[in-house]
């Protein structure tokens, strides 16, 4: 006895829906298989996938109204993706002229550019893992290298260093009451260790036979070598630091100047010269004036200290106080000479006037 799945059964419809399902849309295979194939078709293909269809899984529903191939054709789609394939036989064609060709103008060419754009995305991000990869590879193969460079670099200075040390020389011929070198300084130590070693050495290359009447006298005594003193190194470097004692050095940078910066010109020009600058007066504010002052008393004693003439306004306060206030407009050329504190009398206050924003619309003059 065979199962199900070994079964054949010949239907077109059947067949193009079975392995179209998977790889195109349902609208696609709605539209292409409701031009492809009739009424009678749809009906009969549907009959015989329901009878493989259990009841709990699927109930065959009669369509009657409009769109009724559209609607069977979604039935049967929708049967063929929830169910399990082993429930269906092999769906093949017989006559493969009634199979449609599946064409652009069947395809959902919008669906069709999603699929293109996700695709494009998917190979980019590959591409960007990739690359990354590369990177990482390429990062720890310069890692190892660099460390395999500073354990080569440890290993010849550890061999440079075991070079440098001297050789220990054996203490069999040292006298026993031998007598103690005097100490002294550490670089005149070793020369002179290192001097009796070699004619230590050098006699007794040239002595084959050893004495026969020779003492533990007539024996010189063997010194084993000092290590070596780093004092040399470290005055060296102490040399080296002082030749620079000043390892700063100052820069400076040249600072931007404002081209579009105005200057004033200070030529004299004749009195009969009609091209002279324009006499604009700036306000200044006077304050700390005592009342007997009068507005006169001011102008003269301004243009005896200026050689100028200026115009004066009393300025009214909100509230009564002991002095008074002047609004006084000078030359805009000769603003200097005004705030300058020699020609204003001892007390006096003065600066330049300013004109708040809340008085400008009351049109009323006040202590500014």
């Amino acid at each position: 006895m065979t199962s199900l799945s070994t079964n054949i059964v010949i239907n077109e419809l059947l067949c193009f829906l079975q392995n179209k399902c998977d790889v195109l849309d349902e609208v696609s295979i709605i539209r292409l298989c409701a031009t492809s194939f009739k009424t009678e078709d749809v009906e009969k293909a549907k009959t015989i996938l329901f009878d493989f269809v259990p009841t709990e899984k699927g109930r065959k529903i009669m369509r009657k109204r409009e769109n009724k191939i559209e609607k069977d054709l979604q039935d049967m789609i929708k049967v063929l993706k929830e169910c399990e394939s082993e429930l269906f036989p092999k769906f093949v064609a017989y006559d493969l002229s009634k199979l449609p060709p599946v064409t652009f103008d069947h395809i959902d060419v919008s669906r069709f550019l999603v699929d293109i754009r996700v695709l494009q995305e998917e190979l980019q991000n590959i591409k960007v893992q990739m690359r990354n990869k590369c990177d990482e590879e390429v990062f720890k193969t310069c890692v190892e290298q660099l460390r395999s460079e500073i354990v080569t670099q440890k290993v010849c200075e550890s061999s440079k260093n075991k070079a440098l040390q001297p050789l220990p020389v054996s203490n069999s011929n040292r006298e026993r009451h031998a007598r103690v070198v005097d100490p002294g300084p550490v670089e005149t130590l070793s020369v002179s260790t290192s001097n009796r070693i070699e004619n230590v050495s050098l006699q007794a290359s040239h002595q084959h036979e050893p004495k026969k009447n020779a003492t533990y006298a007539s024996m010189t005594a063997i010194t084993s070598p000092e290590p070596r003193s780093l004092l040399k190194k470290h005055t060296e470097h102490s040399n080296k630091i002082e030749e620079n004692p000043n390892p700063w050095i100052n820069v400076t940078y040249k600072k931007n100047t404002n081209r579009f910066q105005g200057k004033l010109g200070i030529g004299k020009v004749e009195t009969s010269s009609t091209f002279k600058s324009a006499d604009i007066k700036v306000p200044l504010y006077i304050s700390n004036v005592d009342k007997n002052t009068s507005e006169r008393d001011i102008c003269e004693y301004v243009q005896s200290k200026t050689q100028e003439k200026i115009t004066i306004q009393k300025l009214t306060m909100k509230e009564d106080k002991q002095y008074c206030s002047y609004k006084i407009f000078v030359s805009r050329n000769k603003l200097d000479l005004y705030l300058n504190s020699d020609i204003w009398p001892e007390g006096i206050m003065f600066r330049r006037f300013i004109q708040f924003r809340k008085y400008k619309n009351n049109n009323q003059n006040g202590e500014k």
